[in-house]
């Protein structure tokens, strides 16, 4: 009896001792930092990430999530590092890319923008995401009349979308071409009634 008192006792103490190590604190900040995005608990999320961090600082899933946390909360600043360093970690995500472009179009560095959409767009041609980057990235009439032409080579595939609309409409507005742009704004609305973009941009435009 004694000695399996003492195994048990044993087996308590490498079971506590488990629970407190590195790994185990790592895996449970990312499983309450995980939760927490999905439930769009962006600040909760950010802490438990960087708590992963601490333990880890090339935690790739980390440095990605809090890039988008802080996205999602509108911290571009700090957004930036970790995507910047998430892209130097997984080249080939995707999502880290597109908000990049995202955050480059809106600090006027459209060419960076276009930069981060190109290489999704090479694996993923009809991305709707990053043909509305694209199109927003759109400056000179050429980039524009290209973008135009790219977008409708995707209609078939995304014609049901309204973003897909909005892209087209707003390229057009950039062209002067007034019936387009009418016409893909009304598309937005039909293909997306309850869409208050839609709605929106046919309002700004009338």
């Amino acid at each position: 009896i004694k000695g399996l008192t003492v195994l048990l006792l044993i087996g308590l103490l490498v079971a506590a001792g488990c629970a407190r190590s590195p790994e185990a604190k790592k895996a449970r900040h990312l499983e309450r930092g995980d939760r927490y995005f999905s439930r769009q608990q962006y600040r909760e999320a950010v802490i438990e990430y960087r708590n992963v961090l601490q333990l880890e600082g090339t935690n790739a899933h980390a440095i990605r999530q809090l890039g988008l946390a802080h996205y999602q909360l509108g911290e571009l600043g700090h957004a930036l590092r970790y995507l910047l360093k998430s892209q130097e970690l997984e080249p080939d995500n995707a999502a880290v890319r597109l908000k990049l472009g995202t955050i480059y179009l809106l600090g006027r560095q459209p060419e960076k923008a276009r930069e981060q959409v190109g290489f999704v767009l090479k694996k993923e041609p009809k991305n709707l995401e990053a043909l509305g980057l694209l199109a927003g990235a759109a400056t000179t009439p050429q980039d524009i009349d290209a973008t135009v032409r790219r977008l409708e080579e995707a209609r078939a595939d995304l014609g049901d979308k309204a973003k897909f609309h909005l892209a087209l409409g707003t390229l057009y507005v950039r062209q002067r071409n007034v019936a387009g742009a009418e016409r893909a704004f009304k598309e937005a609305v039909a293909a997306e009634p309850t869409s208050v973009d839609a709605h929106t941009a046919l309002g700004d435009f009338y």
